[in-house]
């Protein structure tokens, strides 16, 4: 292990002066994501042979897929990318995986929860939201900030309209894990906004406790997804 001196493990980050894909790492940025991206390989082959009939595993293939892309994309994006072109480029990808990983998550549970109509209609509405959002981000982060934003929370809010055609259709576990996730996604995009708490920037800051939440986020559902398509 590489010793951190003092100086170093309370370094404050540059905060507006450069563009954020330029700001230096701390040292387990990405790791977290990292191990997801791994962790879904056989955690999803095994969740896609449980899955209890074709449309089932259909539809946990495609969540299982979502994961993977999302998590080894953030995982390339923290750790591997660079150049500055190779780091721009990559924050792009990043960003845009959040529409994915959404996304995703509903794709189980309009095809498999909601009554059909009802899903057919969010699954449409999740999708077009999640094409135009990409679409947004691939623009540039900083040229639509606001709109691109706002699509995050339009996604993962669309569960409030469709929660009580959730609730009765799944079980009390399911449930309990469906809103574990979301509340864990949610202290986590609250700590990314505020960039708080941040306790050592240079070794493990507010972006790993961003990343520590997702991941749970991510468990919670992916046990729900397994509940449902089993």
């Amino acid at each position: 292990m590489v010793p951190v001196s003092a100086a170093e493990l309370f370094r404050i980050e540059p905060r507006y002066d450069t563009p954020s894909y330029l700001w230096p790492r701390p040292k387990y940025r990405g790791l977290l994501h990292a191990v997801g991206a791994f962790a879904v390989v056989p955690l999803g082959v095994l969740l896609v042979l449980d899955a209890a009939g074709p449309t089932a595993r259909l539809a946990a293939a495609v969540y299982v897929l979502a994961q993977l892309i999302v998590f080894a994309t953030s995982a390339s994006y923290h750790r591997l990318a660079k150049s500055a072109t190779a780091r721009r480029r990559m924050q792009l990808a990043d960003h845009s995986m959040i529409y994915l990983l959404i996304a995703g998550t509903w794709v189980p549970i309009c095809v498999l929860v909601l009554p059909e109509a009802t899903g057919r209609a969010f699954l449409v509405g999740v999708l077009a939201a999640a094409a135009l959002g990409i679409g947004l981000k691939s623009f540039g982060i900083h040229r639509f900030p606001r709109s691109s934003n706002t699509m995050y929370g339009v996604m993962g809010g669309a569960g409030l309209l469709a929660l009580p055609g959730i609730v009765a259709n799944i079980s009390a576990g399911a449930v309990a894990l469906l809103a574990t996730g979301g509340f864990a996604y949610a202290v986590g995009a609250f700590v990314l906004l505020f960039k708080r708490p941040d306790p050592l920037p240079s070794v493990f800051g507010y972006h790993e406790i961003w990343h520590a939440c997702t991941v749970a986020a991510a468990a919670c559902h992916f046990a729900m997804v397994w509940m449902i398509v089993s």
